[in-house]
């Protein structure tokens, strides 16, 4: 299984490399550039899950699903914790990321947080996604 980065595009807010602030469950997620943090390189896995690939026990973006709102943050936590959407689409078409519970809610960002510009899911984004495979040091 390879690992990639997840690279902003386009859309509102700075772009750049989608990062975990830390290896911790509920850290939230953010966006900074590319090498500027350990913790940028994601597992997309055949069942949806971006699983942050250097957490142990596997933690991957997660986003509360009770209820889920446009504008809930995205954030880390273990695979199957009740009451959080984990599992996400990659339309290859337009380049977006979107929740396979709800495909209406669209990964993007927006300004500000502690790990650079925050990283939610909104019902209407332009926010375009790239998955680049990571390379193995």
């Amino acid at each position: 299984m390879s690992s990639v980065y997840i690279t902003c595009e386009n859309g509102s807010g700075a772009g750049g490399v989608v990062t975990a602030a830390s290896s911790s469950a509920n850290a939230p997620v953010g966006l900074l550039n590319k090498g500027s943090s350990d913790l940028q390189q994601w597992h997309f896995t055949d069942d949806g899950y971006l699983v942050l690939a250097s957490s142990s026990p596997e933690l991957c973006l997660s986003v509360t699903s009770n209820p889920l709102e446009d504008g809930s943050l995205v954030q880390l936590s273990p695979k199957a914790t009740a009451n959080m959407a984990q599992t996400w689409g990659y339309d290859i078409g337009t380049a977006q990321i979107y929740l396979l519970v709800n495909s209406d809610y669209l990964l993007t960002n927006g300004s500000g947080g502690p790990a650079g510009p925050t990283v939610f899911v909104a019902l209407d984004t332009e926010t375009q996604w790239s998955l680049q495979v990571a390379s193995q040091d």
